[in-house]
């Protein structure tokens, strides 16, 4: 099988910024190899640190600012997506898609209706960059009946295993 090219995207919980690695795949199932060709960080402007932060601290938030942090992160994620294809020299005309994880601000498993609660705008990062984007795999996993990590312990198998 040919190689196919992809870009993930992540918004880690320490707030500084967006990070954007441009990842090349080769086979399928759990023969695939990943390989990360490009990566970036495109740091966050101190004003979003900081709604971030008041967001996330379970005070209370005016769902406006939760909505313009939302708005806000998809445009940043469609940057970091321009930025690193730039830096990098590569057509996105190649890129299959873009997974956009977005930004939880919320994440409760152990109740009755486990919830969370991610933001970043995929639409914007879909039409600003051309790319299909595929968002929010946190909440597909737990209304399946996960814990909503699904993809961590597989990205860290196929990236970091044994091959010998």
């Amino acid at each position: 099988m040919s190689q196919r090219w992809f870009i993930g995207l992540s918004s880690g919980s320490g707030l500084s910024g967006v990070d954007a690695a441009l990842v090349r795949a080769e086979g399928i199932g759990l023969e695939m190899a990943l390989h990360v060709e490009r990566f970036l960080h495109q740091p966050y402007p101190r004003d979003v640190r900081d709604l971030l932060r008041d967001a996330a601290s379970g005070a209370p938030t005016p769902v406006r600012t939760v909505a313009l942090l939302h708005r806000v992160l998809g445009e940043s994620f469609a940057v970091a997506v321009r930025l690193l294809a730039e830096d990098a020299k590569f057509d996105l005309r190649q890129v299959l898609c873009v997974g956009c994880s977005g930004h939880t601000l919320w994440h409760e498993t152990d109740c009755r209706y486990p919830m969370t609660l991610t933001i970043g705008l995929a639409s914007a990062v879909a039409e600003r960059t051309g790319l299909t984007t595929l968002a929010d795999p946190r909440g597909q996993d737990l209304v399946a009946g996960g814990q909503g990590g699904p993809l961590t312990p597989l990205a860290d198998w196929l990236l970091f295993r044994d091959r010998s």
